[in-house]
């Protein structure tokens, strides 16, 4: 019987994350778990500190009406020449 391309063996590979998935208690993985969760939350904080100095940083706002009333007056406008 011919084998097929996807039953011949492949070389294997060496990482260390499987071997971890297998070889590691449940106490180990929850405190590596917990920590790349606390490395990430830390990096998406800093993330957002950082969007927030630069919107801080951007001059003082508009107030949404007067942009959501120029909005309205765009596309009403708009809408008239279509009907048009």
């Amino acid at each position: 019987m011919a084998m097929s391309a996807r039953s011949k063996s492949r070389p294997a590979t060496s990482s260390k994350y499987p071997d971890f998935i297998r070889n590691a208690s449940a106490a180990e993985k929850k405190r590596v778990y917990t920590e790349v969760m606390k490395m990430a939350a830390a990096r998406q904080n800093a993330t957002l500190r950082a969007a927030i100095a630069a919107g801080v940083a951007s001059g003082t706002g508009k107030s949404a009406d007067a942009v959501f009333n120029r909005l309205e007056m765009k596309y009403r406008k708009r809408a008239v020449k279509r009907a048009v």
